[in-house]
């Protein structure tokens, strides 16, 4: 699998995209299992950005949640965790936050704290990820030494979000089709 997270930038401001790509240009199940979960809790986040103006904090929170009961349908995290205990151990699989505000800079207004709700105008990513290390004993094998991580910049607005960055390809069909093309 290749990830690559790259941006440009466009009258002064920066723009910031991650997608990741089977090399064979043909996703394996396993590849594509970890893709279409990472897509799945990446479609949570966003709905809630459209829908409830939450701080960034809350949408770490929302994608730990999200992304540990995905984990539990791979079988990579026990079915007894719940509440907190999920979401600590999702955390151990995608230890980043999933967003950052975005600017003139690719990580701008720092000052800005997390806690502070989204407001129409303002551009976030939504970056959640799932990466199981080769060494990991609790997941199957055939997920041990894959990562995914999907990256897309996001408006919000009066009426709810504009994601910017949806011209990128970025459902595994369409991966396959551009990435895949010279494979066949």
């Amino acid at each position: 699998m290749v990830l690559m997270d790259a941006g440009a930038e466009f009258h002064g401001y920066s723009g910031d995209v991650t997608r990741t790509w089977p090399v064979s240009g043909e996703f394996s199940p396993a590849q594509r299992d970890l893709y279409e979960a990472v897509m799945e809790v990446q479609e949570v986040v966003v709905r809630a950005v459209a829908t409830q103006r939450p701080t960034l904090d809350q949408l770490f929170g929302l994608m730990c949640t999200s992304l540990g009961r995905v984990l539990q349908e791979l079988c990579i995290l026990p079915l007894s965790y719940s509440g907190g205990q999920l979401s600590r151990a999702a955390y151990q699989y995608c230890p980043h936050h999933v967003s950052h505000y975005l600017g003139m800079d690719v990580h701008d207004t720092a000052h800005v704290p997390r806690s502070q709700p989204l407001a129409p105008g303002t551009v976030i990513t939504v970056e959640p990820g799932i990466y199981i290390r080769g060494d990991n004993r609790g997941a199957p094998t055939r997920y041990l030494g894959l990562g995914v991580r999907l990256e897309d910049d996001v408006l919000i607005t009066e009426e709810g979000a504009e994601v910017l960055t949806q011209g990128c390809p970025k459902h595994p069909d369409e991966v396959e089709a551009v990435v895949g093309a010279d494979f066949k």
